[in-house]
């Protein structure tokens, strides 16, 4: 996985974003593949927990991703 840009005028969470949907788009992620956990996109990423929540929770809208209670 790529890093995100930080001198990028485009939002880090975007950024994030995109690099999920295309990980998703190439077949890296299959379906009911777990993606990286939110501390550690955190870290791999040195941004928020906030603004990697921002891009998750835009990909549950958009359908590229669900949430399951308890799977962590």
């Amino acid at each position: 996985m790529r890093k995100v840009n930080k001198n990028s005028p485009v939002p880090m969470y975007y950024q994030i974003k995109e690099l999920i949907k295309e990980m998703i788009e190439n077949a890296e992620l299959k379906p009911g593949n777990l993606i990286f956990t939110e501390r550690e996109l955190c870290e791999y990423h040195d941004v928020s927990r906030m603004t990697v929540n921002k891009a998750i929770v835009s990909l549950v809208t958009e359908g590229y991703l669900y949430r399951e209670q308890g799977r962590g």
